[in-house]
Parts: structure tokens; C-alpha cells; sequence
């Protein structure tokens, strides 16, 4: 999924499955508006250069399983986003009073898998 820069687009929820390579692709105004999880293979990723808003509602959770890289800005206003799929950042994150974001990273370690845990 592609979304370019001055375009802008709102997901209602649901899961999306990005199998193979496939990447979401966000250089424009990008919203995450309810429930959602995005399952992912080893080589999906989701890509950010414009503005991510996630506003799921105050109990309600947006789960982002592929790696997830960073340079432009993502807002958390509500609910919990959880990225489980490691990733980068050089961007902006805001993170809104009660809304809650937590990182995993995943690395190898000597042959053992290590997850981080971050909660902003």
C-alpha cells in the first residue's frame, strides 16, 4: 500500500496481512482510526516518511507486527500501540496523556533471541 506525499488515508480497523516483501509505504497523512493488527512475514515492512496517527479510542489496541521504520512523525492520541515488529527511528513520536506505545525489538544475541520492551 502506498501513500504518497500530500495524499492522505484512514484505516478503520481489521487485520491486513503483509505477506512476502510486501510494505505499507506512507509518505503522506496516514490515520489508524480502531482495532487493527498487521501480521507480517520475515520481509514486510512498514515505511513512514510523512505523518502516522493512531487514535484506535481509549481502550482499544492497534498492534503493528512488521518491522516499522521511522523518519517522519507518528502520533499516538489514544488506546495502546503496540509495535512488535523491531524497526527504526530518526522521526518524531508523541505519545498523547493516557495513550500508551510500546516497542519490542527483537535481536540475536550469541544465538539466543532477546526481546527489548519499551513503554513510553
Amino acid at each position: 500500500m502506498l501513500v504518497t506525499s500530500g495524499a492522505t488515508a484512514t484505516w478503520g480497523g481489521g487485520s491486513l496481512s503483509l505477506g512476502g516483501t510486501s510494505e505499507i509505504d506512507n509518505a503522506g497523512d496516514f490515520t489508524i482510526s480502531a482495532d487493527g493488527a498487521v501480521n507480517a512475514g520475515t520481509s514486510a515492512l512498514i515505511s513512514n516518511t510523512g505523518k502516522i496517527v493512531l487514535d484506535p479510542g481509549p481502550a482499544h489496541v492497534v498492534s503493528l507486527g512488521a518491522p516499522f521504520d521511522n523518519s517522519g512523525s507518528v502520533t499516538v492520541e489514544s488506546g495502546t500501540t503496540d509495535v512488535s515488529g523491531g524497526g527504526s527511528t530518526s522521526g518524531s513520536t508523541t505519545v498523547a496523556d493516557g495513550a500508551l506505545a510500546g516497542v519490542r525489538r527483537r535481536d540475536e544475541h550469541h544465538g539466543r533471541h532477546v526481546e527489548h520492551d519499551r513503554l513510553r
